[in-house]
């Protein structure tokens, strides 16, 4: 079994992994990674050597040294389950919001403008937004 490192391309954070996977999650961001579409850094052939294969990455990200505690960016903060369809119907306002209240509330549960701008034409033509006056949604309650 031939195993790998690789670094996560949204926040840096290089991780171990079996090369027979298809995919991986980020232990940092909890984003899935497709392993096809990430550059294997280093390739070892066991489980042993993997914890010094993971060393020497970091130890090249960091441009040689180490960062200490203390200059590592902080974890981002913990996501709501599910995916990024899932955190936007969670986050949306009650009642009529505009685009703009939509898009904040898409930032604060963690999903780009621009997906998030997808997510909301998906929901308006699956029928859970409407739109009750020009420029305004508003959300689908079922009682």
């Amino acid at each position: 079994m031939t195993f790998g490192v690789i670094v996560c391309p949204h926040c840096r954070a290089p991780r171990g992994v079996r090369l027979s996977q298809k995919t991986a999650l980020c232990g940092r961001c909890g984003r899935r990674l497709t392993l096809a579409r990430v550059r294997v850094w280093e390739r070892v052939a066991d489980a042993s050597a993997l914890s010094a294969a993971l060393g020497r990455v970091a130890q090249a990200r960091d441009g040689g040294l180490l960062a200490d505690a203390d200059e590592r960016a902080p974890p981002p903060p913990p996501q709501a389950p599910g995916g990024q369809l899932a955190r936007l119907r969670v986050a949306l306002p009650a009642g009529e919001f505009t685009e703009a209240e939509a898009l904040a509330c898409a930032a604060e549960a963690a999903v780009p403008a621009e997906r998030a701008r997808e997510l909301l034409a998906r929901l308006l033509a699956t029928g859970e937004l409407y739109e009750p006056r020009p420029g305004r949604f508003a959300t689908v309650r079922l009682k």
